[in-house]
């Protein structure tokens, strides 16, 4: 596969997962303005609870851009770069600090009686997938500078 046709993909997957946050952060706030009538759930949770949405969104758009440039380095072969790990490190810790933001969230809603527990539990689940990309990319940040290492070390040699 070209490098093209991969920076393609890694794109329109961004894309894609940058449409799907904007429609959960667009659509959100009228699913709660339901259950306000419905549940008689109070006005103000509609407020928190968007802002909650909206600015746990935020990293995960950090992300998406890494992401994107990501798809830039491969089409110019510097996948395996410094810039590379330390790029893929900060998608990392914005995960993980998006997923303790997220859970932390939820757990001061559940505390102010503005959530439910089964929301919480969901959360969870939301925020350790969040967790264990992070770790991941800890990981790949560590194997990507290895990789680099090992590359400079093959062109000194030839």
């Amino acid at each position: 596969m070209s490098s093209k046709r991969m920076c393609l993909y890694i794109r329109t997957a961004v894309l894609a997962v940058a449409l799907c946050v904007l429609a959960l952060v667009a659509v959100f706030p009228f699913y709660l303005l339901d259950g306000v009538h419905y549940y008689q759930m109070p006005p103000a949770w509609v407020l928190l609870w968007s802002l909650l949405i909206a600015v746990a969104a935020l990293p995960v758009f950090g992300v998406l851009a890494i992401i994107w440039r990501g798809g830039g380095a491969v089409v110019r072969q510097e996948v395996f770069s410094m810039k590379s790990a330390r790029e893929i490190e900060l998608a990392g810790k914005l995960l993980v600090a998006d997923a303790a933001f997220f859970l932390l969230g939820n757990i001061a809603l559940l505390l102010a009686n503005m959530n439910y527990p089964g929301v919480v539990l969901i959360a969870a689940d939301v925020s350790i997938l969040a967790l264990a990309f992070g770790m991941i990319c800890r990981v790949l940040a560590q194997h990507v500078r290895r990789a680099t290492a090992l590359q400079e070390e093959a062109d000194s040699t030839i």
